[in-house]
């Protein structure tokens, strides 16, 4: 049985909330998540507080002394008021009516501060940023409703506007989404080397930029792909499509549960090359690691689980069925294969 604070806007509001804040428990989030795409209206409710919490932010953090004014309107939002989007718009007519005076008055400390503290929400304006560092991974819901993981080292660009004429994303690096099907409005990822279009459906886009191909895998529905030089296919459910350097895109044969269960805390290898399984440990634990005469070993290949597992217990495991010694300083990770 759904909570009942999912069925009631007042209560939901408070959850959007916590919820753009970072505060709010997996449960709550999953609870949260369903009530959003449960209805049209719902998603259009969540879009409505988001916009309004994104605009403020924007304004709030643009200029200095506007702490308190934030506060209040955040408080505002809490409580359910009625009228919360006319007392946003009123705020935000009296900041930009003082954000000149303001902006002079910034120092040069205050500005370096807002640019940082701006680069995980606003890349420019009307852009938001989600930023995912080394080692972490997380979860968004845009205002359509579509909810995307996304995967360490990753940034998900969209503008404000988004679902409005377009829907529209930006992905450097690696996310999984679970697409609110909209008919009228195809739903597009653009990466660094493709373009991947769709209507409603699930499916793993790999673009980093220290990987000379970018990776799409489709779990459920179809997907429509278009390569840099104009190539074009359709994907069907289970199939992996890959970006070559020529700039054409064809299949590959790889297990698309074992590409996208990192959105379910695992880590799945199948004699993956030892050069894969490095790249993928070091955004997984947010490590370097380096190995001795790497050069020699490109070719080895191994296949292994990663769930709950620290770094250590998965070293110490793998010590046993291979001739390696290790050591871990900090974040950075020494393997020496022994016997090359």
């Amino acid at each position: 049985m759904k909570r009942q604070f999912i069925m009631e806007n007042k209560e939901a509001k408070a959850y959007i909330i916590r919820y753009l804040d970072g505060d709010i428990s997996e449960e709550d989030k999953s609870h949260l998540t369903h009530w959003i795409k449960s209805s049209e209206a719902n998603t259009a409710f969540y879009s409505e507080v988001k916009d309004t919490w994104e605009a403020t932010i924007v304004n709030a953090n643009r200029v200095a002394g506007s702490d308190m004014e934030w506060q209040k309107f955040k408080s505002r939002i809490q409580t359910g008021h009625k009228q919360v989007i006319q007392y946003s718009q009123r705020i935000l007519r009296a900041w930009q009516s003082v954000a000149a005076l303001l902006v002079v008055l910034l120092s040069i400390t205050g500005w370096l501060l807002f640019q940082n503290v701006q680069q995980n929400k606003v890349l420019a304006a009307g852009v938001i940023k989600t930023v995912v560092p080394i080692g972490e991974k997380s979860q968004v819901i845009l205002p359509d409703g579509t909810v995307v993981w996304i995967n360490s080292g990753s940034e998900l660009t969209y503008s404000n506007a988004f679902g409005l004429q377009s829907r529209d994303v930006q992905l450097n690096g690696e996310a999984y989404f679970e697409v609110t099907k909209k008919a009228d409005s195809p739903f597009r990822v653009m990466a660094r080397d493709c373009q991947v279009k769709v209507l409603g459906t699930q499916f793993n886009v790999k673009s980093y930029d220290d990987h000379l191909s970018t990776e799409i895998a489709l779990a459920e529905g179809s997907v429509s792909l278009t390569s840099n030089n104009g190539q074009q296919l359709v994907m069907e459910p289970g199939q992996v499509a890959v970006t070559n350097s020529d700039g054409t895109i064809s299949f590959k044969e790889l297990n698309v549960e074992n590409l996208i269960c990192w959105k379910d805390h695992m880590l799945r290898f199948d004699n993956t090359p030892l050069a894969d399984v490095v790249s993928q440990l070091e955004r997984w634990y947010g490590v370097t690691i380096k190995i001795d005469q790497m050069d020699h070993l490109k070719d080895r290949r191994f296949t292994f689980t990663i769930k709950t597992e620290s770094l250590s217990e998965i070293l110490r495991v793998f010590q046993l069925v291979n001739p390696i010694t290790y050591d871990i300083t900090g974040d950075t990770v020494i393997i020496t294969f022994e016997n090359n």
